[in-house]
């Protein structure tokens, strides 16, 4: 099914086309499933040549083809996003296959089974390997194939091959495992069928086939499923048959060769044995009357309306398929004449949309509309099929039809972003047709189309014969909320359209702790706290995370000084009463009174008990922060402090969401695939509900800037504990929208690299001398790192400060650890990096700032962050700015901001005149296990006696049980 013109039903009403398993639905959903001819029979095509794209081909990378004598056949395209490199491998089998009775999606089952062992790998040891590997993979099935991914660094590509190959040649799995995976399909029947519009699509494809396996979905009739526990002698058998390679394309897409690509796999599925079988799949009969099917669902839902007309077989030697993507775009797409009256002028659907999709044989072209009151269904089907009456002989002018095609073509370019989406967006023409040039005759045929086209496939396929319409509506269902107002100006946004299934939000709130009220810090955690765990007005917190419980949704609140985020991830499937909950809970809170006593208690837990009492290396880090901004709005806690928390009120909180939490003030990020108007409804909807004016830009509040030492000073928390950690840092004036970012990001990567071993600090004082478990520097916030790798996103400040981290070390070399610290810091201000210290450094940057930004929510949590510092893209920042750097400008800018006078020292440990006796006397040596190198031992020194400019009387004291207490 191609998800370039069915992506807004795939995103909008959650239609996993074929009830498809979850791995499937997320694969289509992010999938640039693309048009391929039909082949005339089961058997692989052809072989295809190499091929090298010319510039106006719309697929721009050159790919070669290689086919083995056993009939397998390797597709390797040649990309050149970095060292990742995104194996797909595709099986000409899918629930189209399904020709005997009784074995209905079985194909999906046996995609399930791929995953329970072979012979030289248990599904232990394989997930044990692919997970040492780094690999990322899953696998679907469709109507028409079945495809298993994955992406991982190139150097690991002939060890995965190994270990795909031994699955696909010598597969081997148990009957308890065969049963238990049997019973997990009927689960996921069940989860798809409590879907309506899911339900309405397994009732329509019922109804509009008689003999075609097309009749069932992917995830196949439930008199089957439920026989499946029964089947494993068939499975072995369907194995045989099917996963065969003259039924197999592999792809490989990513900076490599095609010799070498093809040599592996010749080396590990060489053996592979081509078989015999071929299935009849019967033709479907030509229809001789409408059809009707109505859905009842027993709880409320809006209703449906599907009508559904037979499509032809997808080819690309002809212009059908192409006219009729054309025509779902202009007549029933988001700019065609038909939404605007029904969805944007009439208001009497929620939704429009047209899934004309792929399919090896001919399918179904189905229009959907989703109706706000009941009463209107009769009226809205009569619009649509007035609308097909009139595509078979009105013409659409050729202005309209270039604008259409213009936006397939960049649409699909823009999708090719990296190996993986590149490996989607040809997949589904390697099942058919075995080779990406398809996408090119696809869109030449595009190009070729007129408006005589679109009015003869509106007159053979919009056919009243085979037209089936289906329906699903609870009847007399309540409405749901009224829909907003059109008229108001929407907010800012930052979006992200893919192809993800996954709809992720981050709504940021341009406030936070640094508004907080003087005498209620933590105002801002708790308002935003009561908005993600206090309910909604129509729900209680139970009720919603019920509610949410069988969608595995929820959404969470992070406020930093200057950003307040409320933050969810959700299957598209569940889209709607996603939002439908979310929206309730940011414009209509329940703000009661049992919440708010419950989120105080949590408050004061985490202050005292969780980072006062068990996390040293988090205390120290706040302490801090408090410490250098004291008097300063940034210099509380974000979570307040334990008076203030206690004496927060419902009042406070009311006024603090009434004054902050604006639609001026709110920037609405969206990631993933949601539908094509979903972002324009979620800005509108809250710009609507919020007060504030949402048409003035959003801008951060500028706080003052922080009082800097005289000299430096050192705070001591005092506390219980085995080990000394150690903080220290200083103001500094980089952010992201300063030219020197990019020059400090590599100096503080060169100190010290969160949780990476090659830093500077983290050799010499760890790995030389075995000091601690780890030290890092930081010119930005990053909260949590004892518990994660990478920071989260949406804590941009227009203030930073530079910070050395110190791991815990034994109390006897706490003091040598501070001045060592202090000490390369010294150095590295002194004499700079070198130019072998910088080019091994901006390389490995280069490389791993994608890792920043791996994840549909790390893009849009950056890309946000870019918003607010007026930047541009976090990564292309990073490597642009990479690429011109020079080691001159890295030491100027080491000079001009970094320092070791005036530098703020906070320490955590339990016998505090101790540590100060020991570094602030004359020496403070080390003690060792084991001896060092002699060179390590003539360093120490100078390190022990190294002086770190703190007078005894700018020594301070804290009892831990003073801190954050007022």
């Amino acid at each position: 099914m191609s998800s370039r013109l069915s992506l807004p039903l795939l995103m909008l009403c959650a239609v996993a086309l074929v009830a498809r398993t979850a791995a499937a639905a997320a694969e289509a959903a992010s999938t640039l499933q693309a048009k391929n001819p039909s082949p005339a029979s089961d058997a692989s095509p052809s072989p295809a040549p190499s091929h090298t794209v010319p510039s106006q081909d719309v697929f721009p990378f050159p790919f070669h083809i290689d086919d083995l004598d056993n009939g397998l056949r390797v597709v390797t395209v040649q990309t050149d996003f970095g060292d990742l490199v995104s194996l797909h491998i595709v099986v000409a089998t899918g629930s189209r296959n399904e020709v005997e009775d009784g074995r209905s999606g079985f194909a999906h089952f046996f995609e399930h089974m791929m995953f329970r062992g072979s012979k030289n790998y248990s599904a232990d040891r394989r997930n044990q390997v692919m997970q040492q590997l780094g690999v990322d993979g899953n696998a679907y099935t469709t109507n028409d194939y079945t495809n298993y991914h994955e992406t991982f660094g190139r150097d690991q590509l002939d060890r995965v091959l190994e270990v795909e190959a031994d699955r696909f040649l010598h597969l081997k799995y148990e009957r308890p495992a065969f049963r238990t995976e049997a019973m997990a399909v009927f689960g996921e029947y069940n989860k798809n069928s409590s879907s309506p519009i899911n339900k309405l699509y397994e009732v329509l494809q019922d109804t509009a086939f008689d003999r075609h396996t097309y009749k069932h979905t992917t995830m196949g009739f439930l008199r089957d499923i439920v026989k499946m526990p029964q089947m494993y002698d068939y499975s072995l058998e369907f194995f045989d048959r099917w996963y065969r390679p003259e039924y197999t394309t592999i792809m490989v897409v990513g900076d490599v060769q095609p010799q070498q690509v093809g040599a592996m796999v010749r080396r590990h599925f060489g053996a592979w044995q081509r078989g015999s079988h071929k299935a009849a799949i019967p033709a479907e009969p030509p229809q001789a009357a409408p059809r009707h099917a109505h859905v009842p669902w027993s709880s409320p839902t809006q209703p449906w309306v599907a009508i559904a007309f037979k499509g032809p077989a997808f080819s690309a030697a002809n212009r059908d398929q192409a006219a009729l993507d054309l025509v779902a775009e202009l007549a029933f797409g988001p700019d065609s004449p038909l939404y605007r009256q029904l969805v944007v002028n009439e208001r009497k659907a929620t939704a429009l949309l047209a899934d004309f999709g792929d399919s090896t044989d001919p399918f179904l072209d189905v229009i959907f509309v989703r109706v706000q009151d009941p009463a209107d269904a009769t009226y809205v089907r009569d619009a649509v099929l007035r609308t097909c009456e009139a595509l078979k002989t009105t013409p659409f002018d050729a202005a309209q039809l270039d604008r259409v095609k213009r936006h397939l073509r960049y649409r699909f370019a823009a999708s090719l972003d990296s190996a993986d989406a590149v490996a989607r967006a040809v997949v589904s023409y390697l099942a058919r047709t075995r080779t990406p040039a398809t996408v090119n005759d696809l869109y030449a045929r595009y190009a070729e189309v007129d408006s005589t086209d679109i009015m003869r496939v509106a007159r053979t396929y919009f056919d009243t014969k085979g037209r089936t319409i289906g329906t699903v509506a609870h009847g007399d269902a309540p409405l749901f909320a009224p829909a907003p107002d059109d008229t108001a100006t929407p907010c800012d946004a930052v979006l992200l359209p893919t192809k993800s299934p996954l709809v992720t939000f981050r709504l940021v709130f341009l406030c936070g702790a640094a508004d907080d009220p003087s005498g209620k810090q933590g105002l801002a955690q708790m308002t935003a706290q009561m908005l993600a765990q206090g309910g909604t007005e129509s729900m209680t917190f139970e009720e919603v995370t019920e509610a949410l419980f069988p969608m595995a949704a929820s959404f969470d609140a992070q406020v930093d000084k200057q950003m307040t985020t409320l933050s969810a991830t959700v299957h598209q499937d569940n889209l709607e009463p996603f939002w439908t909950i979310l929206r309730e809970a940011l414009t209509r809170p329940g703000f009661r009174e049992d919440d708010l006593a419950r989120l105080k208690l949590l408050t004061k837990s985490y202050l005292e008990v969780e980072l006062r009492g068990n996390n040293d290396e988090e205390l120290g880090k706040e302490v801090l922060y408090g410490e250098i901004y004291r008097g300063h709005p940034f210099a509380h806690h974000n979570a307040g402090n334990l008076a203030d928390v206690e004496a927060l009120t419902l009042d406070d909180v009311r006024a603090f969401y009434r004054d902050h939490l604006r639609a001026d003030r709110l920037v609405v990020g969206l990631a993933g695939g949601y539908p094509d108007d979903f972002a324009d409804r979620v800005r509108r909807e809250l710009s609507a509900r919020l007060g504030g004016d949402p048409g003035k830009p959003a801008e951060p509040a500028a706080p003052p800037v922080p009082k800097e030492l005289a000299r430096s000073a050192m705070t001591i928390v005092q506390k219980k504990t085995l080990a000394t950690g150690i903080h220290l840092g200083f103001p500094i004036e980089v952010t992201r929208r300063h030219p020197d970012f990019v020059a400090l990001w590599l100096v503080r990567s060169f100190l010290g690299e969160h949780r990476n071993s090659a830093g500077q600090l983290y050799q010499r004082l760890r790995e030389v001398r075995g000091l601690n478990y780890g030290d890092y520097a930081y010119i930005e916030y990053f909260p949590r790192g004892m518990f994660q790798f990478k920071p989260d996103p949406n804590l941009a400040r227009t203030q930073q400060i530079f910070q050395l981290w110190i791991r815990p070390v034994p109390p006897q070399n706490a003091a040598f650890a501070c001045r060592a610290a202090l000490y390369y810091l010294h150095r590295l201000v002194e004499q700079g990096l070198t130019e072998a210290e910088f080019e091994t450094t901006r390389q490995f940057l280069r490389q791993f700032v994608a890792t920043f930004v791996a994840t549909q929510d790390a893009r849009l949590g950056y890309a946000l962050d870019s918003s607010f510092y007026g930047s541009g893209d976090f990564v292309e920042q990073i490597r642009s700015g990479l690429a011109s750097l020079t080691v001159a400008d890295v030491n100027r800018a080491i000079k001009q901001h970094l320092h070791t006078d005036r530098v703020q020292f906070v320490v955590v440990t339990e016998d505090a005149d101790a540590f100060v006796t020991a570094v602030l006397g004359e020496r403070s040596p080390i003690t060792y296990q084991a001896q060092p190198a002699a060179e390590v031992l003539e360093e120490d020194k100078t390190i022990e006696r190294f002086p770190l400019g703190v007078r005894r009387e700018d020594v301070r004291v804290v009892p831990v049980a003073e801190v954050f207490a007022k």
